[in-house]
């Protein structure tokens, strides 16, 4: 279990290690469950109290430069949301539905929600174990 982009990014060191060493590149996909998954976003936020917002306005803008963010894409797998970039990214990461979701993947795609604190520190515990093997 991963995020998207992680997963992509390893499955490309895998290769590189399998091709350095002749043997054959473990199958490594990021697949979304047919019931569906939580909605993942990224973003890039601007402190109110910064202190140059203009600046920080200006990096932003610079940032979702189509040459720019599609650069960005290929190189951590990761989609991002100016429409004009997509034609920019390299094709498989563009084709590949991990990274870009079909409209009826999207559909089953659900918020997060905010969970009570006791909840969530149960949720914590629980995910701990599962990743610590205990």
């Amino acid at each position: 279990m991963g995020y998207s982009g992680d997963i992509g990014q390893a499955r490309d060191v895998a290769a590189e290690a399998a091709e350095a060493t002749g043997r054959a590149a473990p199958d490594i996909r990021y697949v979304i469950p047919k019931e569906g998954a939580l909605r993942w976003i990224d973003l890039v936020a601007i402190p109110k109290d910064a202190r140059h917002p203009g600046n920080a306005h200006a990096f932003v803008d610079y940032l979702m430069t189509p040459e720019v963010i599609a650069a960005i894409t290929d190189h951590v797998a990761y989609a991002n949301a100016n429409t004009a970039a997509t034609a920019l990214v390299d094709a498989e990461i563009a084709a590949d539905p991990g990274v870009y979701p079909s409209e009826e993947v999207r559909a089953r795609l659900v918020d997060p929600v905010s969970l009570p604190d006791d909840v969530q520190r149960q949720r914590v515990r629980a995910w701990t174990a599962i990743k610590s093997g205990r």
